[in-house]
Formats: C-alpha cells, sequence, structure tokens
C-alpha cells in the first residue's frame, strides 16, 4: 500500500498552527505549500512567508514556498476590486490558490491536497468546499 502524501495548502501560519501538526500526528507525510500571489505589497508577502516558514521549523515538517507572482493574481480578480470580503473576488482567488497548489502536489508525488482556508471564519466555507 503507498503511503498517503498530503500537501497542506497554507493561507496563513495562524491558520496552520492546529492542523499542520494534527495531520503530522495521523501518521501523513505532510507538507505545507505556501502561495502568495494574492498578498501584497511583497513586504507583507515575505512577513507571512517567513512566519510559515518558522512554523515549518517549529513542526520540523517540509515547507514549499511558490514564487511570489502576484500577476497571475490580479489578472484573476481584474474588475472585481471594490468587492467585499465573502465576495465574487474570494472565489477567484480561492481557485487561483488550490488550483496552484494541486498542480504543485500533482507534479510532486503528492496523493491529497486540503487547505488551511477554511479555518477562518472570515471566509465561505461551502465556496472552499
Amino acid at each position: 500500500m503507498t503511503k498517503k502524501r498530503l500537501l497542506l495548502h497554507i493561507c496563513c501560519a495562524p491558520d496552520a498552527t492546529v492542523p499542520w501538526p494534527s495531520l503530522i500526528g495521523e501518521g501523513c507525510e505532510t507538507a505545507g505549500y505556501f502561495y502568495g500571489g494574492n498578498i501584497h505589497p511583497k513586504m507583507e508577502y515575505d512577513k507571512r512567508a517567513a512566519a510559515v516558514s518558522a512554523l515549518a521549523e517549529h513542526t520540523g515538517a517540509e515547507l514549499f514556498l511558490a514564487d511570489y507572482s502576484p500577476e497571475p493574481w490580479f489578472e484573476a480578480v481584474r474588475g472585481l476590486e471594490k468587492e467585499p470580503e465573502r465576495g465574487a473576488r474570494c472565489e477567484k482567488c480561492f481557485a487561483l490558490q488550490l488550483e496552484a497548489a494541486a498542480e504543485w502536489g500533482a507534479a510532486h508525488g503528492f496523493t491529497h491536497l486540503c487547505t488551511t482556508l477554511t479555518i477562518s471564519p472570515h471566509k465561505d466555507v461551502n465556496l472552499i468546499n
């Protein structure tokens, strides 16, 4: 039987603090994937990437940081700039992040994917699922 390899898409370090160690504790080979093309400016992305990296070090887990590339995000949400939280822009953003994680995971031998996006009370869990 092939061991389950789980890629955990991480939206931010605080939302990963509980599920990441829990998934590792369940015996899954679990690595984190941080995509931040939706985070601006670059200085803010760098702070958040550093926080996720510190969490990875603390948990002893492997972390993959996607290259910072905001252009696909700007393209995906063009025309939706004034949408409120939980609006139409979020749907585009979730899709962009999860597709990037799924493609990266599949290309690197991961068998499963999950996300920390559903932890935030500010996100539409049904939409994410």
